[in-house]
């Protein structure tokens, strides 16, 4: 069994959302940054694509029809769930920025010094709960150091 969906463009739902917004084709057009014909273009597609008339166009701007509130409302969950999307995405982001937890790292002494403290600098900075333990050994025990789970 085939099923259709018909799917509403994004360019034509930010077109008609914009015209909604500013009760007017000209202050939208500006807004969007494209002509108002290109505008006026979006709007009658998808008019024609949903086979109702969103607009009441008028010389002074544009109202909405009961069809056009429906899809205000429509762009408006959109919009909604995008912000809280986005929301979420962004918290997310800052926490995978951050880590906590506790690194064991063994070495001999010299390289410790030299080049892991200094290299870890930035990171113990930045990410403040993060616990280090340096173990220095001979370089001969340092394999049963980690099989010891030591570091």
């Amino acid at each position: 069994m085939y099923l259709m969906v018909m799917k509403i463009s994004n360019s034509a739902l930010l077109a008609f959302y914009t015209v909604a917004q500013e009760g007017h084709f000209t202050l939208a057009s500006k807004r969007l940054g494209i002509t108002q014909s290109a505008l006026s273009q979006r709007i009658l597609n998808l008019e024609k694509d949903l086979s109702k008339t969103l607009f009441i166009r008028l010389k002074t701007g544009a109202s909405l029809t009961e069809e056009g509130e429906a899809l205000l409302q429509y762009c408006r969950q959109l919009v909604a769930l995008e912000d809280e999307f986005l929301g979420d995405f962004s918290q997310s982001a800052k926490k995978i920025k951050s880590f906590e937890g506790h690194i064991r790292i063994g070495g001999f002494s010299s390289i410790m010094r030299s080049q892991v403290l200094p290299a870890l600098v930035p990171l113990l900075k930045n990410n403040p709960e993060v616990k280090l333990t340096f173990i220095s050994s001979e370089i001969r025990h340092l394999p049963a150091l980690f099989l010891q789970g030591k570091i």
